[in-house]
């Protein structure tokens, strides 16, 4: 390839010449991350969407229009995402402005180019549970979750929620919370975490009974018209080129293939209310089809029951915006799996047990109350990758905390000690416990040789669950320990510092 590497002395019949095949760097646009910013949700990622590439990548960032200040913090050029703070301040009534971000990779082969798009804002979602995540320090709300539960009391639904964070597939551990900020008390009784892999080039959505489809995105055969204006183009693609429909506007969709097959894919979400009906779907057939949508952009994926179909026509209930719509067939090639949790806890303590099963003990959910779980990743580079929960539950209309623990009137706790988190980490990671009952704890970090490096905690603690951050900034890489020790029990677990 050009490059003189050295050489190893040996008999020419032992020579084997090695070539490492260095790819070009192919990018679409860029993703955003979450899918819509707020004024209570301005912080998140812009990656850069590499298609193709490999050898030594790095990366590239640039904004421009930037007419309200917004702030993208370019971080180390071999990381695919940049974070973007967005100001709120004197923006436009409709939240609409000319704000891009580029972005490019390059290798030792040759550069990508540069890809743009448009960044969206909006107006702060209504209604809640929300699922969120943590990057960087930042709390991101991605998306509101148990939609039709529409705050019955008793009622339990079943939700398939998929998440959109480009960052996943890069993570040992994968951490999420369900949020509350309304006087709502949500009940949890179940949580599992998904993967999808499929080949590149495709794509991953699941329906609302939990199938998995995958499909190859052909937007070319599909006419999408909204009050006598062809918009088939700027709904071709997942790029957040988005037309917003006003309730009572009609999106009629035609294509040319008819298949008993068929399916609709839509990347769509609500302006308005999310447990409220978004859409009414009527099918070329005759068949009637009532959706809800999310806050934040989701794929929706409509089975219809009465087919071939060749197009439908979506009556907004509500006011929609709409990024894509495909007509697809199921190539059924994806590979699922349930990932493993690792360890969930709210105010109740440690709570794997109450939500690992469909048993009608709950875990809760109240304002100021959330609820955190970790699931272990199966990383797998060679694929397009995708992940979604499922979640069953309820949520219900309060105006008091719940306090509600499963089967007690008070809170029990155990003896437990958790897995940092992050684990690897660089250079601080936070480590949790519980103890059942009020006394002295130690909290202590050793290293790979059994030599004391630093007492976190040694001091009388009530009973509960605590939390103790540990940082390593002046110690080498490698393996450490951490031992909790009461006066009745102990126990000890490894991290691993990565510099």
């Amino acid at each position: 390839m050009g490059q003189y590497k050295g050489f190893v002395p040996c008999e020419p019949k032992n020579a084997t010449i090695v070539y490492h095949y260095v790819q070009r760097p192919v990018i679409a646009s860029p993703i955003q991350y979450p899918g819509v910013f707020t004024p209570s949700n301005n912080v998140g990622i812009i990656a850069c969407n590499l298609l193709q590439g490999n050898g030594d990548l790095t990366f590239k960032f640039l904004d421009s229009f930037n007419i309200h200040n917004h702030q993208l913090i370019r971080l180390d050029s071999t990381l695919p995402y940049a974070v973007l703070i967005t100001n709120f301040h004197n923006t436009n009534d409709d939240r609409t402005e000319p704000y891009k971000i580029s972005s490019q990779a390059y290798n030792q082969m040759d550069s990508s180019g540069w890809k743009s798009k448009r960044v969206i804002f909006g107006d702060d979602p209504h209604g809640c549970p929300n699922l969120t995540t943590e990057i960087k320090g930042y709390t991101i709300q991605e998306n509101a979750i148990l939609i039709e539960s529409g705050g019955e009391p008793e009622r339990d639904v079943t939700d398939f929620c998929m998440t959109f964070n480009p960052l996943i597939k890069y993570d040992d551990t994968i951490t999420f919370s369900i949020t509350e900020t309304a006087n709502d008390e949500t009940s949890i009784n179940e949580i599992a975490m998904f993967q999808a892999t499929v080949e590149k080039g495709r794509e991953v959505a699941v329906t609302g009974d939990g199938n998995t489809i995958d499909y190859i995105p052909d937007p070319s055969k599909t006419k999408a018209t909204l009050n006598n204006l062809d918009i088939s183009e700027k709904l071709s693609l997942k790029d957040n080129e988005t037309e917003k429909i006003k309730k009572g506007d009609k999106l009629l969709i035609e294509f040319d293939r008819v298949n008993d097959e068929d399916l609709i894919v839509l990347r769509i979400r609500t302006i308005g209310i999310k447990n409220h009906d978004g859409a009414m779907v009527t099918t070329s057939t005759g068949e009637n089809i009532k959706l809800k949508f999310r806050n934040g952009f989701d794929m929706v994926v409509i089975e219809p029951g009465k087919k071939p179909f060749n197009g439908f026509e979506l009556e907004a209930l509500q006011e929609l915006e709409v990024d894509q719509v495909l007509i697809v067939k199921n190539e059924k090639t994806s590979v699922v799996k349930q990932l493993k949790l690792l360890d969930a806890f709210n105010d109740q303590g440690n709570v794997n047990k109450l939500i690992s099963y469909t048993d009608k003990h709950y875990a809760y959910v109240s304002n100021g109350n959330p609820l955190t779980f970790n699931f272990e990743n199966v990383k797998d580079p060679g694929k397009e990758v995708f992940y979604y929960f499922k979640f069953e539950g309820r949520y219900e209309a309060s105006s008091e905390g719940n306090g509600k623990i499963s089967g007690d009137s008070e809170k029990k706790y155990e003896f437990n000690l958790f897995e940092n988190q992050p684990n690897p980490f660089n250079p601080v990671t936070k480590i949790r416990y519980e103890i059942p009952e009020a006394g002295l704890v130690k909290l202590t970090v050793y290293d790979i040789s059994g030599r004391e490096i630093k007492t976190l905690v040694d001091e009388f603690k009530a009973a509960g669950i605590h939390e103790s951050v540990f940082d390593g900034s002046n110690l080498a890489s490698g393996v450490y320990f951490y031992k909790l020790h009461t006066a009745m029990n102990n126990t000890t677990k490894r991290m691993i510092l990565i510099k």
